[in-house]
């Protein structure tokens, strides 16, 4: 008891200085606002929260709580102090210290949850709050500059202070230690915050001398002469300007003598009057005590220095003096005064208008001359006050004003304003303003200062030569020629429309700019300087140049050069006029050029080309003199024509000569047969025409040769006749026309179909010979093909001479010229009338057999079975709509399928093919085949064979039989079902009993094996070892109990698994039920299954909508279900955070009242889903499970007419739905 008083008491004194630590730090982060003055306050504050935890903890006031809020204070009172320290010094605070705490911090926790004794947090804490302490006091020393031993000793003592905390295990091993470890600890806490203390209060006198050092630095620079006074007004501080002011000495103003001491000194010095000592003592006493916080200080010297001073007020009572001399500004101020004065007589002499005016125009000083304009005015405009009276009307006035104020906005210091206004006699007056901006001393512009001028002279010369100008320029503009006025170097003055038109540049591109560059080719540059200089020097020049267009063309030009001063030397400008005569010489050249190519024409031509004068040869070109068989031209020239004709020809070309000498202008054609020297007789057509033929009206003669163009023509006659018997020879009708549709001929047989001649055919077109209907399908047809080209055939009616319209088909085919283009087209007509009335009879036919098919098709795929029919190749013939179903294909993919792929994808292996079997041995098959989805098909397959007996085909007939098979297997499995409930309910019986028996006597067996123990405790004590059973006792008597635990679990299970046998074996009995509210049995589920619920998560949630429509059931067996589906909830979640939900609510369709159990847990695999609602299927067999709760949970739902659904995902939970059918009233009132 003496030892937990002394160590109360050490652990409160230690409280105590701590928190008067507390106190200090947070007064002096109040006054100071330093970051590491809160971080030690905040540290001081932590280490109070841990002395008091453990203060409370000794007085036995808290429990293990105390002790964790002790070691977290720690931790951070050693955090903070580290924060303060790096914050002191300067410096960053390492993330490995900030990581190592917060590891710290959850080493903590975890001790905490764990349960776990405090003292297990407190020896990984401790440590590491003195290594931080320890690190912190080497921190300081690291930063520690030399005489700070504050700083050096305060760092030792946080190493000590650390090392020192290290000694927690010794508090706790020796408890008569603790008393002095604590105070130990609060002493070096004492100390550690005085070292502190010193440390920050030895850095600011630090600082503060720097600033003394620093102030007294600026004072030395400036310009002001400086005195401090204390509050009896004796000098405590001078600084050097203001012993160079007053002449004084630094030794003197270092005794601090008074004011008055001061102003002796001064007189003594002579910058006084000595007999005034004493008045300017008083007089300066009276100016220092004066209550103002600034006072002026006037100081006239005799030495003719000018000093200004002021007196201000120091907060301590004090007064500082500041003097500057300012002589010389008193001096610049007098001799500015004189130019002002000087200015203004000069002002006044100026004969211009001169002003000085504000912002707004108000004038503030004006010259005579500007007054004596403002007289000039007529009464209505005179002002006098402002610059904008100089302006007559109001509106004039208002665009002066805003035309200055926005120049002056936009940065302009200058600009010039005309004014007009009107005189006495109502003459209109011009005055121009030039004005500039008026500063003020302190820079910003507060006016105008300007000259007014009286340009109304100048300004009606300006505007009559203006005028003249204007006159002069448009005559300019308006010449045809193209003029352009030059200086002597060749740059462009004027420019007008015409060379504008010429050169295609416009003035404002060519003004100034050199003329050669714009309108002359390199070329040219040189001979148009020399025009230059000669024009210049006086004459004046005409030449062809080649000039250039501003898209590059060159063009032809006559240029005339001359002075436009006249003729004196030398002239400063020419002038040039251009004319353009490109296009003269375009034509002219055109010309020329046809003359020579007509000539070279006729020279080429291959059409012979003669003249003759009344029938005798005077020129001809080759191509006739080697029609007349000639060598050259000289050979035939002169000679008669008629001596070269056939003598058949000669007498009309008689007539034709003599015809033409009375009418010059007739043009005549002519065939003429020519026989040359050679005596080969030319055929040629010859066209004679009027030509003039040097200075004589002659004939000239074109002659075309047609000699072997007639003989083409005669052989083409010949074979024309030929091939028109062969046509005429073939018995179908066959034509041909031209492009143009009209028939250029056709055989006997088309003629005497259509009833006509072949002189009525040829040229006409089908609209002549054929009904319109019909014509209008035949030209369609033909502009078609004449079109696309190719060949045609199509069926169409055609009317025949006998009035019968017959069907025909045609076929047609383009035919193609010599030049590639269309010609026309060739067709036959081929009668097709009786194949029509068969084809016609087949089809009617085929429609019947259609009907009957399609109406056979719809019997077959009105089947639910899949009937399809075989081809030997085992090939898919036909499959009537279910065979789509069963193969799970499209009707498309399944037309011609082969029977292999097909039974991949139905209920059979490629290998075994009942069809195939069919084939082989001739004979049916009936069997039963399951497909991959779980359904069973019944197949039957059946030969089917043609007249002769043989196979031709397999009929496979398949019906789904699945809904039969499940019936049966059902059945099975009820009466199943019977047979294990009554052996189930027989097995109870019979195990009920002596399982009854066991849980009886076990009891007693174990209560006296306990009261036993006593007696062979000391019997093996006195005998020592000895044996029961076979087994040792001291081995015995560990083991028996927990065997005899064992043997009563064990027949705690039997007697569960009876119940459950009782429970599933028990029959159903509807007189048990009546109305059932849901949520009333779901919470009482719940409540009976609280407990386990509790251990297995932390997150249950109900939800239960209300009002809710009853249920028709037993509510004793409806908690039976929930209970088995809760707790099977609860046995799947892994772990505690997994959350389980029960949702009750009611769904309109269907009318039934739903139970949603959802778990988070790990989930049922996707084999064994369908396997859980199997009697004695489990998953937990190892751990107790008897896989009959989901079993008879199923039994009791479909008692109740409902369903129950699982729906699971491993390791994602399941969701388990009950299905209750609402009772009959409430869906009848419902």
């Amino acid at each position: 008891m003496p030892i937990i008083t002394a160590l109360q008491t050490a652990i409160a004194a230690a409280l105590l200085s701590s928190v008067l630590l507390v106190l200090v730090f947070a007064l002096l982060y109040r006054q100071y606002r330093e970051r590491h003055m809160l971080f030690w306050t905040c540290s001081w504050l932590c280490l109070s929260l841990r002395l008091g935890s453990d203060f409370l903890r000794q007085a036995g006031g808290a429990g293990e709580l105390a002790g964790h809020l002790s070691q977290g204070s720690a931790l951070l009172a050693g955090i903070f102090l580290l924060l303060g320290t790096a914050e002191f010094i300067g410096t960053k605070v390492s993330r490995v210290w900030l990581a190592i705490a917060l590891a710290s911090l959850g080493w903590d926790v975890l001790v905490h949850l764990s349960a776990q004794p405090v003292t297990w947090a407190c020896l990984p804490i401790f440590t590491f709050y003195g290594a931080m302490t320890i690190w912190t006091g080497w921190l300081l020393l690291q930063a520690s500059r030399k005489g700070a031993w504050a700083q050096q000793v305060t760092g030792w003592l946080l190493v000590l202070w650390g090392m020192h905390k290290l000694d927690y295990p010794l508090r706790w091993s020796y408890p008569d230690f603790a008393p002095f470890a604590f105070l130990l600890g609060a002493f070096f806490a004492l100390a550690v915050a005085l070292g502190m203390l010193l440390t920050y209060f030895h850095k600011v006198r630090q600082l503060l001398h720097r600033g003394q050092d620093l102030l007294q630095s600026v004072l030395d620079h400036t310009d002001n002469a400086v005195m401090a006074l204390d509050a009896e007004f004796r000098v405590v501080f001078v600084n050097r300007r203001y012993l160079e002011l007053w002449q004084l000495d630094e030794g003197f103003l270092g005794q601090g003598p008074s004011i008055g001491a001061v102003i002796e000194e001064l007189c003594r010095r002579g910058l006084y009057p000595e007999t005034q000592v004493e008045e300017l003592v008083a007089r300066r006493m009276a100016q220092l005590a004066s209550p103002l916080e600034r006072t002026s200080i006037e100081t006239p010297r005799l030495d003719g220095v000018v000093v200004e001073g002021f007196a201000a007020r120091l907060p301590g009572g004090g007064v500082l003096l500041t003097f500057r001399d300012v002589t010389a500004q008193q001096r610049a101020e007098g001799a500015l005064q004189r130019s002002r004065e000087h200015l203004h007589a000069l002002v006044e002499t100026v004969p211009h208008g001169i002003f000085e005016c504000d912002l707004q125009g108000g004038v503030a000083f004006a010259n005579e001359a500007y007054f004596k304009m403002q007289d000039q005015l007529s009464p209505g405009g005179r002002g006098g006050s402002s610059l904008f009276d100089l302006i007559g009307d109001e509106e004039s006035r208002d665009q002066a004003r805003q035309s200055m104020d926005r120049q002056l906005k936009e940065g302009r210091e200058q600009g010039v304003e005309l004014l007009r206004n009107r005189d006495r006699n109502g003459r209109t007056l011009w005055r121009q303003v030039d004005w500039t901006v008026r500063r003020s001393p302190a820079g910003a512009v507060n006016g105008y200062i300007g000259v007014v001028t009286d340009v109304t002279a100048q300004h009606q010369a300006e505007v009559q030569i203006r005028a003249a100008n204007a006159q002069l320029r448009q005559l300019f503009h308006a010449a045809p020629m193209a003029i352009v006025t030059l200086d002597h170097v060749g740059q462009i003055l004027l420019w007008n429309q015409a060379a504008e038109t010429i050169f295609g540049w416009d003035e404002a591109a060519v003004a100034g700019q050199h003329f050669p560059q714009f309108g002359l080719p390199p070329c040219e540059q040189e001979p148009f300087a020399i025009l230059l200089r000669r024009a210049c020097a006086g004459d004046i020049v005409r030449r062809d140049l080649v000039g250039v267009h501003r898209d590059g063309r060159q063009l032809d030009i006559t240029m005339v050069v001359g002075p436009l001063q006249g003729r004196r030397e030398p002239a400063a400008e020419v002038v040039l006029v251009v004319d353009d005569i490109s296009e003269r010489k375009r034509v002219e050249s055109a010309l020329r050029h046809s003359e020579e190519t007509y000539r070279s024409l006729v020279e080429k031509t291959p059409v012979a080309v003669f003249v003759h004068i009344d029938g005798y040869l005077v020129y001809l070109n080759p191509a006739a003199v080697g029609l007349f068989g000639a060598a050259s031209a000289a050979e035939l020239e002169g000679q008669a024509i008629a001596d070269y004709l056939d003598a058949a020809d000669q007498p009309g070309f008689t007539v034709a000569v003599e015809g033409a000498q009375h009418d010059m202008a007739q043009t005549s054609r002519l065939k003429l047969r020519i026989r040359p020297s050679s005596g080969t007789v030319r055929e040629v057509e010859a066209t004679f025409l009027e030509v003039e033929y040097s200075g004589c009206m002659a004939r000239m003669a074109l002659c075309l040769d047609v000699t072997e163009r007639n003989h083409a023509e005669r052989e083409l006659r010949s074979q024309a006749e030929f091939m028109q018997t062969v046509l005429d020879t073939i018995p179908a009708p066959i034509f041909y026309k031209d492009a143009a549709g009209r028939y250029l001929g056709c055989n006997h047989a088309f003629a005497a179909f259509l009833g006509r001649g072949r002189e009525e055919i040829v040229g006409r077109d089908v609209y002549a010979l054929a009904p319109p209907k019909l014509a209008a399908i035949y030209h369609e047809a033909d502009a078609k093909l004449l079109r696309q080209g190719g060949t045609q055939v199509y069926e169409t009616e055609v009317e025949a001479a006998s009035g019968e319209r017959r069907a025909i088909l045609f076929t047609k085919a383009v035919f193609q010229q010599k030049d590639g283009t269309v010609g026309g087209l060739v067709g036959t007509m081929l009668d097709i009338s009786e194949r029509k009335r068969v084809e016609d009879e087949l089809t009617k036919s085929e429609a019947r057999f259609r009907q009957l098919s399609h109406e056979f098709e719809t019997i077959f795929d009105g089947i639910p079975d899949s009937l399809t029919v075989w081809s030997p190749e085992m090939r898919l013939v036909w499959a009537n709509r279910a065979t789509q179903e069963f193969y799970r294909q499209p009707a498309s993919q399944l037309d011609g399928a082969d029977c292999a792929m097909l039974c991949r994808r139905g209920c059979g292996a490629a290998g075994d093919c009942e069809v195939h079997r069919c084939f082989a041995t001739g004979h049916g098959e009936d069997l039963v085949r399951t497909t991959a989805d779980g359904r069973s098909w019944g197949i039957k397959t059946f030969p089917l064979r043609d007249e002769g007996g043989r196979q031709v085909r397999v009929i496979r007939l398949a019906s789904d039989i699945s809904e039969r098979v499940r019936l049966r297997e059902e059945a099975a499995r009820a009466s199943h079902l019977a047979a294990l409930g009554e052996l189930a309910a027989g097995v109870a019986h019979e195990i009920n009993n002596p399982t009854g028996l066991i849980l009886l006597d076990l009891p007693i067996i174990r209560d006296a094996f306990r009261d036993c123990l006593p007696l062979l405790e000391a019997h093996h004590r006195s005998q020592g070892e000895f044996t029961l059973g076979g087994l040792d006792y001291s081995r015995l008597r560990d083991e028996l109990p927990l065997l005899l635990a064992e043997v009563l679990d064990g027949a705690q299970r039997i007697k569960q698994i009876v119940e459950e046998l009782k429970d599933f074996a028990r029959p159903f009995d509807a007189r048990q039920f009546g109305p059932v509210d849901l949520c009333e049995v779901v919470r009482k589920a719940v409540h009976l299954v609280g407990n386990q619920l509790k251990q297995a998560t932390d997150h249950f949630e109900l939800h239960c909508d209300t009002p809710l429509p009853p249920c028709h059931g037993n509510a004793q067996r409806l908690e039976q279900v929930l209970i088995n589906l809760i707790l099977n909830a609860c046995q799947a979640l892994p772990e505690r955070n997994r959350a389980i939900q029960v949702t009750v609510r009611h769904q309109r369709e269907g009318g039934v009242n739903l139970i949603e159990v959802r778990d988070e847990g790990v989930g049922i695999r996707p084999e064994h889903l369908a396997q859980v609602t199997d009697p004695f299927f489990t998953t937990r067999r190892q751990v107790g499970g008897t896989g009959l709760g989901l079993s008879v949970s199923t039994r009791i739902i479909e008692e109740h007419g409902g369903t129950l659904h699982f729906a699971s995902l491993p390791e994602q939970g399941t969701v388990v739905t009950v299905a209750l059918p609402v009772h009959a009233r409430e869906i009848t009132h419902g």
